[in-house]
């Protein structure tokens, strides 16, 4: 009766792995599509002016929109944003292309020959590992096959 059970779960979890196949194929294809497309943008012009769409909590979008007094503050010298554009994938291309070449390095050697702090690359190689471009193992990363 156990085996039977076991049995019926592992076909009915085969069949849904065979449905939701080209789901996740079509999806791998379009994340390429993406980064082809984001890479063309950031490569052509220096005049990228679109801003990354920002991110909102469930929290911050039940609650009402009130309008706030904003006194003008003097500009400050320095007052842009520093760093890249968020989500720009700049960093994320250097890491793959890093892992792809050393495989078997760590996070900290890697930040060494990239020249970034291993904090910085902790955060990138999780959104990479999550992305499924690189894997982790035993605290060495290695690219991924596709």
């Amino acid at each position: 009766m156990t085996q039977d059970l076991l049995s019926s779960h592992i076909k009915q979890a085969e069949k849904r792995c065979v449905e939701l196949e080209p789901a996740v194929s079509e999806f791998n294809s379009l994340q390429q599509y993406l980064n082809i497309l984001v890479d063309a943008g950031l490569a052509g012009s220096d005049d990228v002016t679109a801003a990354p769409a920002q991110r909102t909590s469930e929290k911050e979008k039940a609650a009402p929109v009130k309008a706030k007094a904003v006194a003008a503050k003097p500009a400050a010298s320095g007052s842009k944003k520093r760093g890249r554009p968020a989500g720009s994938g700049k960093r994320d291309k250097q890491v793959v292309r890093a892992v792809s070449a050393n495989p078997g390095l760590s996070v900290s050697e890697i930040a060494a020959k990239l020249k970034m702090k291993p904090n910085y690359l902790y955060h990138v190689t999780d959104s990479l590992q999550k992305k499924q471009l690189i894997s982790k193992l035993d605290g060495k990363l290695f690219p991924t096959t596709s």
